[in-house]
């Protein structure tokens, strides 16, 4: 059977290493520390789900959900994010929208493997004829 894949995009290395170690457990991983790198990975391959820091610079991670949801809406909606803390009224209404899927900083690991795990399970009832995107 194999293994779901999963993208970290975190601009802080100690994270993205702790979210790559742990969710390597059951995960294939990938890490990206930028948006525009995330977008780039994701066009090489398929990920069942994307783990994301909500306040990065360059790209915050609601500006590239924004933009996967208009190109690319199967990745948007396989997308979990990590927050350090809400610093503007647009990330608290962000938050506020995606609480579902959204965790804060620092993060319980079984928790946020279940949340990854659930998200993926979600995606994948909503588009069943693809399991990946």
């Amino acid at each position: 059977m194999r293994k779901t894949r999963v993208l970290v995009v975190d601009d802080e290395p100690l994270v993205a290493s702790a979210a790559r170690r742990l969710l390597a457990r059951t995960h294939e991983v990938a890490v990206a520390h930028c948006g525009q790198a995330a977008l780039t990975m994701l066009e090489g391959g398929p990920f069942d789900a994307v783990l994301c820091d909500l306040m990065m610079p360059h790209m915050t991670g609601m500006e590239l959900h924004a933009c996967l949801s208009r190109t690319r809406p199967e990745v948007a909606g396989r997308m979990v994010f990590l927050t350090g803390g809400v610093f503007h009224v647009e990330a608290e209404r962000f938050l506020r929208d995606n609480s579902r899927w959204c965790m804060g900083k620092p993060f319980d690991p079984p928790a946020l493997l279940a949340l990854v795990a659930e998200r993926i399970a979600h995606a994948d009832a909503l588009a069943p004829c693809r399991r990946m995107v």
